[in-house]
């Protein structure tokens, strides 16, 4: 069962005040084109409830913030319900903060069929920390146990994603890319070192988006196989970051091939992009011996091999001032805290500046 209870789409046509907006098959693009192109991917199970007891009317079965990695907003498509009784459930969806124009809550009582799937198209975007909530409104069958899950899909964006600005700043990485253990807010200077690079050219007047693909847990073969899946491919890149290898599973040759494909792509795809391929940050347990090996090859790669003018090789493991324990680094744990964050990104917006590149 597929039901439309909400369609937010905001069209925008090319040529407002003089400005050009980007275009999807000659027709200028919606928040939504903009969000499933550059957006992670994702679908969720928010929350499942199982009654211990005899199930009641106005009973709150699932509630909870939205939580998403590096604390980007999620661009909900839709909604799926299932029950294992008749019953009906209102849906209610408490958009606080983050983005004033859909501020407040919205709720919808929606009619479930046991057994069913029951599909509902939302198409918005709700800012991290929106409270989601499933109430029951009306059930004939109020005996023994109730079961109710609710599961969203849709894509994680960044927050405040200018996603008409003409510059993309784009992010291959994994989870330290990503943002693992900086401050959850990008409207915060102390925010994960992709974001600071952002900010960095935002500084120098640039309108700039940041598409950032990093996936944590992601390896370079991960990645690679992502490339054929069209996961990379965008509609304008001017910058893009790459660092890959710090879940290291494969040999050194294995690796260097999975990078080079990676860089042969970004040559046919984005030719005119400027790219620094960076070898990855230091480990602190036996897998810091591999990646070694890494940095060494991905340098002889990258200055040689592929010996190409608009691709650049740094070592961001340099970029740990002090050493990787006091950038939070420990042996269980590769992701820097926030001192961290900010060391890498200022080591990497130093190498930006020395070098000039610019979108």
């Amino acid at each position: 069962m597929k039901k439309t209870f909400l369609l937010l789409l905001i069209a925008l046509s090319g040529g407002v005040f003089g400005q050009v907006f980007p275009t999807k098959n000659n027709a200028p693009a919606t928040t939504r084109d903009m969000v499933r192109e550059d957006g992670l991917k994702i679908s969720a199970i928010f929350g499942t409830y199982s009654a211990a007891a005899n199930v009641a009317q106005n009973t709150v079965l699932i509630t909870g913030r939205v939580r998403s990695t590096g604390g980007s907003n999620i661009y909900i498509e839709k909604f799926s319900l299932f029950s294992d009784r008749d019953c009906t459930v209102r849906l209610q969806i408490n958009l606080i903060g983050g983005i004033a124009s859909l501020a407040g809550a919205v709720n919808y009582d929606i009619p479930l069929k046991a057994g069913v799937r029951n599909e509902y198209t939302y198409e918005s975007l709700v800012p991290w920390g929106a409270v989601i909530s499933v109430l029951l409104r009306e059930v004939t069958d109020t005996s023994g146990n109730m079961k109710v899950t609710l599961v969203y899909d849709g894509y994680e964006v960044t927050q405040n994603t200018d996603f008409f600005a003409p510059i993309s700043i784009v992010g291959w990485g994994d989870s330290i890319m990503k943002g693992a253990n900086a401050t959850v807010s990008d409207t915060d200077p102390n925010t994960s070192y992709f974001l600071q690079v952002v900010k960095y050219y935002e500084g120098l007047g640039y309108r700039v988006k940041p598409v950032n693909k990093s996936i944590p847990g992601i390896t370079a073969l991960g990645m690679s196989q992502a490339k054929n899946w069209g996961y990379l491919n965008i509609s304008n890149a001017n910058i893009i970051l790459i660092c890959l290898g710090m879940n290291t599973s494969a040999s050194e040759a294995a690796y260097i091939a999975e990078m080079t494909d990676l860089i042969r792509y970004k040559q046919r795809r984005y030719p005119n992009a400027k790219c620094v391929v960076m070898a990855p940050t230091t480990r602190l347990d036996g897998s810091e011996t591999t990646l070694v090996g890494y940095r060494a090859a991905l340098q002889a790669l990258v200055n040689t091999t592929i010996n190409d003018p608009k691709v650049k090789y740094l070592d961001l493991s340099q970029g740990y001032t002090g050493g990787a324990a006091a950038n939070g680094v420990t042996v269980g744990d590769v992701h820097p805290n926030q001192t961290g964050h900010n060391n890498l990104a200022t080591y990497l917006i130093s190498y930006l500046t020395s070098n000039n590149i610019l979108p």
